[in-house]
């Protein structure tokens, strides 16, 4: 049986879509992030590599320094990490445009069987995929939910240029509640039991919706602080904001639910940025950050 190639939607547009001009943007995103970087690697327990990264999913002509630093950073591990110790590579993104194609929220997997970009394909892990909807009712096959995002795809040229043609789990989520939470988490923690620390879940995030560079710098540090406090339910209730002030991601749940997922373990702050900076716009605002999970 001949499955579908899931094609990319916003290359040529978000990155570059010759294959070697993407190659060598990326080597150089990734060079000037470990050589500018003032802050300390994340330090991993031997035979236990990192098991999460937090990364923008904007343009790499906005965001692709600071999606850089976290790509770099496993690289320069002390040890230094094996990419062969990761088996799959599980990506959260927000699916702003589902509600419109779904009859209820949910975390929703591609039906396609690999992901192509310009640097190659991905397989889809799809035995993996297979454990997830048997553990939960939240989660369920819809591939016209990905037929209009473009968070897991920004991911990919990153994790194909770092790990090769390594199995994905790409899964979106749209519609969260703390009780949507608690259930991912609890599917991916029993999903993850049988070879711990093989997988590496990437949150494809930004730290704020789109909005004024006051609202959305107030978010950013809410979102940033809980994560790096494990305080995943105060990412989706934030104390004292109002709906107005409060510009939520769209990968919201993703965060909360490794924030959840591993509350035990460390999150690292590696590096902060805005589209400010880039196209100097102050009524169209977005914040980044990159974190590790060690």
């Amino acid at each position: 049986m001949i499955t579908p190639i899931r094609e990319p939607l916003v290359e040529g547009l978000f990155y570059p879509q010759e294959t070697e001009e993407l190659r060598g943007m990326i080597l150089q995103l990734l060079t000037q992030s470990t050589r500018e970087g003032t802050e300390t690697g994340p330090e991993a327990t031997p035979g236990h590599p990192p098991l999460g990264l937090v990364v923008p999913n904007g343009s790499y002509y906005h965001c692709g320094s600071v999606m850089a630093r976290g790509y770099a950073a496993l690289s320069s591990l002390s040890p230094p990490l094996s990419v062969a110790q990761y088996s799959r590579i599980i990506i959260l993104a927000g699916a702003p445009h589902s509600e419109a194609h779904s009859a209820r929220s949910g975390a929703f997997l591609s039906t396609s069987g690999a992901f192509r970009t310009p640097m190659g394909t991905n397989p889809v892990d799809t035995r993996f995929q297979e454990t997830l909807v048997s553990l939960s009712g939240l989660i369920q096959f819809n591939e016209t939910a990905h037929l209009e995002e473009h968070g897991i795809e920004l991911q990919l040229p990153f994790i194909h240029y770092t790990f090769g043609e390594i199995p994905v789990v790409p899964i979106l989520l749209s519609g969260f509640t703390a009780n949507h939470v608690k259930s991912l988490a609890s599917a991916l923690m029993l999903s993850l039991e049988d070879s711990p620390g093989r997988s590496l879940i990437i949150v494809s995030s930004n730290m704020s919706g789109p909005g004024d560079l006051e609202s959305t710098q107030k978010t950013a540090e809410l979102v940033v602080t809980a994560i790096k406090s494990r305080l995943w339910n105060s990412l989706l209730v934030p104390s004292g904001q109002s709906s107005e002030s409060f510009l939520p991601p769209a990968g919201i749940g993703g965060l909360a639910a490794l924030s959840l997922l591993y509350r035990d373990s460390d999150h690292q702050l590696l590096a902060r940025g805005s589209s400010l900076s880039v196209d100097g716009n102050p009524e169209v605002v977005v914040e980044y950050a990159c974190l590790v999970v060690v």
